[in-house]
């Protein structure tokens, strides 16, 4: 794999983790706040039914107790005493399964909640055994002294329960916020660093690159002006390019061995020119040596030969010429009638040849 490609690959890997990263914030985050509200919902659902039925049971009690005195029909008594009954265990196990899936402070209130049920029967009791005497007075005041005591017991009991449960229901919307500033912090959190770890690899990873690059750009601008003294740049980098420096490292020396050659050139043939232009001097001069040595001879010999006395040589004689001879011409009319004579072919060159003589 190639060094560039492969950091570019990391850059592309870091991005993909802080992705990764990212939605398990979000996973985690939703998560927290999913399970936040399934328990706001549970908790606040099931103590709403809890607290509705109780509260429902505790008025029927009161009903039917209310209804007992003023009942001259003994059957209708004692069906309010049933159904009293009836709905008295009802609240009484539904107090009991509340108890058991509740915080201890919630039980504890649910404990006094049952004593304030115990009491209500008990009065409750009392006031069905005096509406079956027709003791219509000591059945009213029991109804306005122990049961209504009973009553409000169970009032302030329920408005207990409630507040407890309306403060658990809160501390769950709390924990939701909490969930939800926690995930907004871890996705902030984590988009910051993928988002800096990028641009910072990224940054570094361009300027490097291109810090290289522009240093070879210039060497190689350095070579293609015939400057061999420039220093190559990157050449111990071991990605795609060092080798780029190491081949600009190549060109640059076979640059330098071009140029020693052709300075070796330049200097052969200016020592050839140099040898030949010495060898034409040394022949001019042994030439010049020679003709002097000539003339100097021949001068001396002159000298000799104009010093000696020696009589004039007679002039050659020359032959006599002979005279051309012509024909004479005739005169009269028998001139005009008779023709020229005829001259010899070569005539004028015998002329030219005398002439020459």
């Amino acid at each position: 794999m190639k060094k560039i490609a492969y950091k570019l690959y990391t850059i592309i890997g870091v991005a993909v983790i802080s992705l990764a990263f990212l939605v398990g914030a979000s996973w985690l985050g939703t998560s927290e706040m999913a399970g936040a509200g399934r328990t706001l919902h549970a908790v606040s659902a099931t103590s709403l039914k809890n607290l509705s039925r109780i509260e429902i049971a505790a008025q029927r009690l009161s009903g039917l107790v209310a209804r007992a005195p003023a009942e001259l029909n003994l059957d209708r008594q004692a069906q309010f005493r049933a159904e009293f009954d009836i709905v008295m265990e009802q609240t009484s196990a539904q107090i009991d399964a509340y108890r058991e899936q509740s915080s201890e402070e919630v039980a504890e209130t649910l404990g006094r909640l049952y004593e304030s049920f115990d009491a209500m029967h008990d009065a409750a009791i009392q006031v069905f055994d005096y509406s079956e005497q027709f003791a219509q007075d000591q059945a009213n005041e029991v109804l306005a002294g122990a049961f209504y005591n009973a009553e409000q017991d169970v009032q302030t009991g329920v408005l207990a329960l409630s507040a407890i449960e309306d403060g658990n229901a809160a501390a769950q919307l709390a924990n939701m916020d909490t969930a939800q500033q926690r995930m907004i912090m871890i996705l902030a959190g984590v988009s910051l660093i993928a988002v800096f770890a990028t641009i910072g690899i990224g940054f570094y990873l361009a300027r490097e690159i291109s810090r290289r690059v522009v240093g070879l750009t210039a060497v190689m601008t350095a070579l293609a002006d015939d400057d061999t003294t420039v220093e190559v740049v990157a050449t111990d980098s071991k990605d795609e390019i060092g080798d780029m420096a190491r081949t600009v490292e190549i060109f640059k020396e076979k640059a330098i061995e071009k140029r020693e050659l052709e300075k070796q050139q330049a200097e052969m043939e200016e020592r050839t020119a140099r040898e030949k232009r010495e060898a034409s001097l040394k022949l001019a001069s042994e030439f010049e040596s020679s003709v002097m040595g000539v003339v100097s001879s021949v001068s001396s010999a002159s000298e000799e030969m104009s010093q000696a006395p020696r009589p004039w040589p007679a002039p050659p004689r020359r032959p006599p010429s002979r005279p051309t001879r012509f024909p004479r011409r005739p005169s009269g009319p028998a001139a005009m009638s008779r023709p020229s004579p005829r001259r010899p072919r070569n005539w004028p060159h015998r002329s030219r040849r005398s002439r020459a003589r």
